[in-house]
């Protein structure tokens, strides 16, 4: 008996010396390359391991009662690496702090930020922090500078925060918030502020409401129908504007379309305005329902009007309707959904189906290029869907309902990830927030 006990002292005292130190502090980079990213989820994965290993032998040092002696004292640790699904991997294990529906991902190399529907969060030092804003109303954008923008629920005030507000931990009070009282009086029910906040050449900021554009240069500015010179909704609609600040000559096109319970119901059309003065576009473009407009690398101008798809030659200066692609089988065309211009001078049209009873039908996906429309994949359900672009210029579908790669005019769904918000970093590099098998959590391209 003596013997087993001389034994096994020693195998603990061996076990004891052999346990490793507590991995260092993860030191975070401080631009998001890809290879900087690689080395600290590299480094994350390898502490965590040594972790794992440290934590096991430390339970074998000090059994809670004494072992049995045919027991194992030593066992495999499992290691710990990043959830990869297709070209994307895990940049945090941790769950992305969301209240509510996620509404939008910003990244560049000093923050990560994401915004839903009742608060901000920000990944920063390795670990989420989070600003909830229940009590004063719910994000509407983060502006150039960093600053949240915040509307009351009544439509009776604005709220700015200070710079970067997710750098101040979760229910500190000290956090203080500009007020900008503006009056919006509205019927509808809803949310009064619509979510987006666009910057112009100028450097003003842009919002929708549900009855005017706003735009800020030091204090908000209003510009309702009436200003832009746009026919009144009717009484049994509900507008919604639709903003595009133009890069190549710095006016703000604005347009709008008025809802009914079964689709559009006609709109506004669209308007510009140059820093001073609203005016027309072309005769053709004063009325209808406006739901997308895009700016192409060239300049040219795409807009979504009615059924109708207008396009503006920059060269030429003047606007021509395109002809549209026959519909799918037993369904026709009602509106457009989205427009997005590509690195070549391409436009990704998105069109909704529509049936006899409305149009809920679904939608369909096509690439303009060269006057040619070539569709792309079948007729989707999913709702939200949006194209974005990687490094390379290749092109990606993302929705909640998933993701794909575009090539070949089909597509290549990557199963297992669930896309809440998407976006580009300053070098192309696509992130998400998307689910796999768990919460929601931060991914990019590996």
């Amino acid at each position: 008996m003596q013997r087993w006990i001389l034994i096994l002292t020693i195998t603990i005292v061996f076990l004891a010396g052999c346990s490793p130190e507590p991995p260092p502090a993860l030191t975070p980079t401080s631009t998001f390359t890809p290879q900087a990213l690689s080395q600290q989820l590299n480094q994350f994965a390898t502490q965590t391991q040594a972790a794992v290993q440290t934590t096991t032998a430390e339970a074998q040092q000090a059994p809670q009662e004494p072992l049995p002696i045919h027991t194992p004292l030593s066992a495999t640790p499992i290691p710990l690496s990043p959830q990869t699904i297709g070209p994307f991997q895990q940049f945090s294990y941790q769950e992305a702090l969301t209240a509510g529906n996620v509404l939008d991902l910003q990244v560049d190399e000093n923050k990560i930020v994401v915004l839903s529907e009742n608060g901000i969060s920000g990944f920063e030092d390795g670990e989420w922090l989070g600003y909830f804003t229940a009590e004063i109303g719910y994000p509407i954008g983060i502006d150039v500078t960093g600053r949240a923008w915040v509307a009351d629920p009544e439509g009776t005030a604005i709220y700015r925060s200070e710079p970067y507000v997710w750098r101040v931990a979760q229910y500190d009070d000290t956090i203080e918030w500009e007020n900008f009282n503006w009056v919006l009086t509205s019927s509808q029910s809803g949310k009064p502020v619509k979510f987006g906040m666009l910057t112009d050449s100028r450097g003003d900021l842009w919002v929708a409401t549900v009855i005017d554009v706003r735009s800020f240069d030091g204090s908000w500015n209003v510009h309702d129908s009436l200003a832009m010179g746009m026919p009144e909704p009717a009484g049994d609609t509900s507008a919604e504007y639709v903003i595009l600040p133009v890069q190549s000559t710095g006016e703000v096109l604005v347009g709008r379309c008025d809802w009914g319970t079964v689709g559009p119901q006609g709109g506004g059309g669209v308007r510009s305005f140059d820093g001073q003065a609203w005016r027309e576009l072309a005769e053709e473009l004063n009325t209808g329902c406006v739901t997308a407009m895009a700016e192409d690398s060239s300049g040219d101008l795409w807009l979504a009007l009615d059924e109708s798809l207008y396009h503006f030659n920059r060269a030429g200066a003047t606007w021509e309707e395109i002809n549209l692609p026959d519909a799918p089988p037993q369904a026709s065309f009602g509106y457009f959904t989205r427009l997005t211009a590509d690195p070549v001078d391409g436009l990704w049209v998105q069109l909704a189906l529509c049936e006899p009873e409305g149009c809920f039908g679904g939608e369909m996906l096509y690439w303009l290029i060269n006057g040619e429309w070539q569709p792309i994949g079948e007729p989707s359900q999913a709702g939200g869907q949006r194209i974005l672009f990687d490094a390379n210029g290749a092109p990606w579908l993302l929705s909640a309902g998933g993701i794909s790669q575009i090539a070949e005019n089909s597509l290549q769904p990557i199963s297992g990830l669930a896309v809440l918000a998407a976006t580009n970093d300053e070098s192309g590099n696509l992130w998400l927030v998307a689910q796999s098998s768990g919460p929601p959590t931060l991914w990019t391209e590996r």
